[in-house]
């Protein structure tokens, strides 16, 4: 996986693999509208996946910078899953400086023995007694 590579340069991110994934691909975000899809990238640190200079994955992370950030939006291109690429991009996540020393939080349907590999773990008393959804 030499030729991989992983930036915070949102001029690099390509909108429309991002949208199209998200809408087409992703259970958590089918609903989503293109212009939302923009503005959470607007508004939040993203990192771009690249082989050979081509976009093939994508995370957002939501966060104060002083507490805690919230991983959301990531994922792989469907034909590149399960190359060990996941991998890396949580390892770059786990570099990057301003993120260090936050608690991060994440939800997932299909993917807790991926996530636990990184120090995220299930807490049933914050998901069932703390967290609230409007």
């Amino acid at each position: 996986m030499n030729d991989l590579e992983f930036s915070t340069d949102k001029s690099r991110l390509d909108l429309d693999l991002i949208a199209g994934y998200l809408r087409n691909e992703s259970y958590w975000a089918k609903d989503r509208a293109p212009e939302k899809i923009r503005k959470s990238i607007e508004n939040s640190l993203c990192v771009g996946a690249y082989r050979d200079g081509r976009q093939i994955g994508f995370a957002r992370v939501v966060s104060d910078y002083a507490t805690v950030y919230y991983l959301a939006d990531i994922f792989i291109i469907p034909e590149l899953q399960q190359k060990g690429i996941g991998h890396l991009l949580m390892n770059y996540l786990d570099s990057i400086e301003e993120l260090k020393g936050l608690r991060g939080i994440l939800t997932t349907q299909t993917a807790h023995s991926f996530y636990e590999k990184f120090g995220y773990g299930r807490d049933n008393d914050i998901v069932q007694r703390r967290i609230m959804v409007r």
